[in-house]
């Protein structure tokens, strides 16, 4: 049994990240790989997490809406010269 749920790792996947010095810890060990290693390592898997899990609270983003603005604008526009070829 997992820890976490899909729902709930989907909400905090991208905060994950490694444990820095700067956050206050005493000391910072990697025991299987370097540093650089380790952080490939949780990149490689963040980014795999992202392609595979269900982000259920994702919400779009005023850029979206304005690229769908213009999407609509678009199939309007062919919508018309398709009617009047037909004509």
């Amino acid at each position: 049994q997992p820890d976490l749920n899909e729902f709930a790792l989907g909400q905090v996947m991208r905060l994950c990240a490694l444990p820095a010095a700067e956050e206050g810890f005493d000391e910072v060990a990697f025991v299987w790989e370097d540093e650089a290693g380790a952080q490939d390592r949780i990149k490689s898997w963040v980014l795999e997490r992202k392609a595979t899990t269900c982000v259920q609270d994702l919400e779009p983003t005023q850029w979206f809406f304005a690229e769908q603005g213009e999407w609509h604008r678009q199939l309007q526009a062919w919508m018309i010269l398709s009617k009047q070829r037909r004509a």
